[in-house]
């Protein structure tokens, strides 16, 4: 995706062409050449991303039949004599606590409902259960006949999780995800600057619309990327767009724009970036909604990310009339029931289907056996509704295998188009540098400036663009400005570069690298634990922050779950905090959600949530009703 794909005419005509002086470069800029080597040089330095990402993307496209496949010795499990004669499956509540047991120091987090029914009654399906230790969630399987676990595997471990961390983060944290969205946001560029180049003088079928396979060399590779290009590109541009919702420095952008225009909701319903790779409770999203973080919250690994409810908080037994009921349920699978996360008998069966339009959740209370509250796709912000069909799509997963191979069809003309671009350099390459030959490149003339209405409208282009994608706008202020202060003036590296610094693309990405952003997300615990509710109802997406009483010295903070529990670490969230008896002052301050806190709530002076505790004494901070707790 990195060469253009002008006709025969306009090559020869342009390789010929006197070049222009620098004084003329600039009054005419930006000309067709330069756009031709805006997209080849960042082309050239965003290909083997772009290729690692759609071959990581196109095998996560078939993530259920993949999961299936590496399943399957549990979803067909002969029944024992002794067991086939009692014609009857051991109960949930002793193949969950079978689960745990084989997990040292575990906790109950969720099951997952068998989605496959045997087809013979001495056959039969595992039960998945996961079990949390620590913040690592493992899956066990469970031979639902006698107990026996069959096997167990950590889920950051799978194949496809493995798949999903490299496509989304390169396995480097964060700094990947910083690394991948900026590739994500000149892939944007590198498809509308090719859909520039490729715009024909003449409109013929041939190397246009079709490529011309009986033609050999340039002319065969040419077409074989620009045609593929064409037909591709809004695939391509969709499946870009589509993921940004994911990536961390583009989420929560995302996430602030949609607080300024009061468009926010308490819970989102899609990972945010970084966060959306580390304690994940189960394929796609957590049992509970997950609350969604700043960056310096995401950065620093809060302590909510892996909680899982107490076990003696709950009857473990209720699982019996719940799984029961969700038996009842249409539910598309995977169904995920999860434990109460409040004292009470109020259980969670979801669907996680990746047909996220389809996907529902259930509270239901065990103990009054009756539904709480059900939420469907239609329930949720129009916004949420926008994106999650967009994920949905962007996985394969909306409708079917077509959607599938439609997805296929993009990643593999990723492929074809990053190859065949490489191809086309090499063989225009100029073997004393990285572009190619001076007589061979698109020069400026006369005949290739940029009318005024079409520069008018590329400036707004790459205004909009650098406000829709921050940094993309980010590293083409600093690639504008290395290429200005030095590549431009050392003419032994502008003839080497062909004037244009593709080293400075490079080394954008180098430091997004090596940049202050930290490696993985490491959950810390073990600090004082609290709650924080309103009215009686949990809060999310909050922050506390805890002062000394007598003047007020910061001490830490907690970043409150969705059932509103958190635990307190220090101020850089690197250590968990433990506060001894004594009185306190706490300060709330939203990171999310759509509350607006009063100002008294916000300062230490001023703050009403004065409280003295005892020794493991966990924190109680009610609230009154605010704006936005509807």
């Amino acid at each position: 995706m990195s060469i253009i794909s002008e006709d025969t005419e306009r090559e020869q005509q342009t390789s010929t062409a006197i070049t222009a002086s620098p004084e003329s470069r600039m009054r005419s800029w930006p000309d067709y050449g330069t756009v031709w080597r805006w997209h080849f040089y960042a082309g050239i330095l965003c290909i083997p991303f772009v290729i690692v990402l759609s071959i990581t993307g196109t095998i996560y496209l078939f993530r259920p039949q993949i999961e299936a496949w590496q399943e399957r010795p549990f979803d067909r499990i002969p029944v024992g004599a002794k067991e086939s004669a009692a014609k009857k499956n051991m109960p949930y509540v002793a193949q969950v606590r079978a689960a745990v047991a084989s997990v040292d120091g575990g906790k109950f987090a969720a099951m997952e409902r068998a989605s496959f029914a045997a087809a013979s009654g001495e056959l039969v399906t595992a039960t998945r259960v996961m079990v949390d230790r620590n913040g690592e969630r493992t899956r066990a399987y469970i031979d639902p006949s006698n107990n026996k676990v069959l096997g167990s595997v950590v889920e950051d471990e799978r194949f496809i999780r493995v798949v999903r961390r490299i496509h989304g983060e390169l396995l480097l944290g964060k700094r990947g995800s910083y690394v991948v969205e900026t590739v994500a946001s000149w892939t944007i560029v590198m498809v509308l600057t090719g859909m520039v180049l490729w715009w024909p003088r003449k409109m013929t079928a041939a190397g246009v619309l079709y490529p011309r396979l009986l033609s050999r060399g340039k002319t065969f590779w040419k077409d074989m990327h620009s045609v593929v290009g064409f037909w591709a590109s809004g695939l391509i541009l969709f499946l870009v767009t589509t993921g940004l919702p994911w990536s961390t420095f583009w989420g929560d952008y995302f996430k602030s724009v949609r607080r300024l225009t009061n468009t926010s909701v308490a819970t989102q319903h899609w990972e945010s970036g970084h966060e959306g790779h580390e304690g994940h409770r189960g394929d796609d999203t957590s049992e509970k909604p997950m609350m969604t973080a700043t960056p310096r919250t995401a950065a620093k690994g809060p302590s909510w990310r892996n909680r899982v409810p107490d076990p003696s908080r709950y009857q473990l037994d209720e699982i019996e009339r719940v799984a029961q009921f969700a038996s009842t349920l249409q539910f598309d699978p995977p169904v995920i029931i999860s434990p109460p996360s409040e004292a009470n008998s109020v259980w969670t069966v979801k669907s996680e289907t990746a047909n996220r339009p389809q996907r529902q959740t259930i509270h239901f209370d065990a103990a009054a056996k009756k539904t709480i509250r059900h939420e469907t796709f239609a329930d949720q912000h129009w916004i949420d509704q926008i994106v999650g069909q967009g994920i949905a799509l962007h996985e394969g997963q909306r409708f079917g295998w077509l959607n599938q191979l439609i997805a296929l069809f993009a990643t593999t003309a990723l492929v074809m188009l990053s190859c065949s671009g490489l191809v086309l350099w090499w063989r225009r390459r100029d073997v004393s540098g990285l572009a190619p030959p001076a007589s061979k490149r698109l020069n400026t003339t006369t005949q290739n400036q940029l009318s005024k209405p079409r520069l008018t409208m590329l400036a707004c282009v790459v205004l909009l663009l650098g406000m829709y994608l921050p940094l993309f706008g980010a590293s083409l202020v600093i690639v504008l400005v290395l290429d200005w202060l030095v590549f431009s003036r050392f003419k032994p590296i502008a003839i080497w570069t062909g004037r244009l610094a593709p080293a400075s693309i490079l080394l954008i990405l180098c430091l997004f690298l090596v940049a202050g952003c930290s490696d993985t997300v490491r959950p810390v615990s073990g600090g004082t634990p609290g709650r924080l509710t309103s009215g009686g109802k949990p809060m999310s997406q909050m922050q506390v922050n805890v002062f000394t009483a007598s003047d007020q010295s910061p001490l830490g903070r907690g970043y409150v779950a969705a059932d509103g529990s958190f635990e307190l670490v220090t101020n850089d969230s690197s250590e968990p905090l433990q506060l001894p008896s004594g009185t306190y002052h706490f300060t709330i301050e939203s990171i999310g959600a759509e509350v607006i806190i009063p100002k008294e709530f916000s300062a230490p002076e001023t703050t009403p949530l004065k409280i003295s505790i005892a020794d493991e004494q966990p924190i109680v901070l009610e609230l009154p009703h605010f704006k936005g707790m509807d």
